[in-house]
């Protein structure tokens, strides 16, 4: 399969693709909200972050950098992506499907580690560091680390994140692996 390129795809597999990695830490930030606003500008900061992270990276291919990017020209998009995150997981299934129908099996694979990726680097921010000090750059060389990872599959180690995040974090990688109910 030859390479595809992310703007040559239907607006509306764009849109999701683009979405689906915002809203995965949007959604994994909804799942254990006690902190109240902090937690909430620290997840949203570093997910921000994140995705700036991935839309510079240096991967072998264009195709997450892609995504990424669209991701964060479309912030105005980021509300409408947020008020529909309680069940993503659906979703997650259609963008990884779409994924493995269009492109080379290690884009896809780049790409489905990067959901699951984004998830877990918003799931840790809280532990990671504070409201005053900016996202550090070892926790972002971390994330994209997972991603690579992951890939190649090598176990990354022990997360920092509360038990319903795990759990969470466990039901995502089901639905990018394929193995939903």
């Amino acid at each position: 399969m030859t390479m595809t390129a992310f703007k040559d795809m239907a607006p509306a597999e764009r849109d999701l693709l683009a979405g689906i990695l915002y809203r995965a830490g949007v959604w994994i930030g909804q799942v254990e909200d006690v902190e109240g606003e902090d937690d909430d500008i620290l997840e949203h900061r570093a997910l921000r972050q994140i995705i700036e992270t991935l839309a510079s990276s240096r991967a072998p291919d264009d195709f997450l950098r892609d995504v990424a990017r669209f991701t964060l020209e479309r912030d105005e998009d980021w509300p409408r992506w947020a008020e529909d995150t309680f069940d993503i997981l659906p979703d997650v299934a259609r963008a990884r499907d779409i994924a493995k129908r269009t492109l080379t099996k290690a884009e896809s694979d780049r790409f489905c580690a990067a959901i699951y990726e984004v998830a877990a680097g918003v799931a840790e921010a809280f532990g990671e560091f504070t409201l005053d000090e900016e996202v550090p750059e070892g926790f972002l060389a971390r994330i994209m680390t997972r991603i690579r990872d992951r890939i190649e599959g090598v176990e990354s180690g022990a997360m920092n994140v509360s038990p319903a995040e795990s759990t969470a974090l466990e039901e995502l990688e089901s639905v990018l692996q394929g193995n939903e109910d």
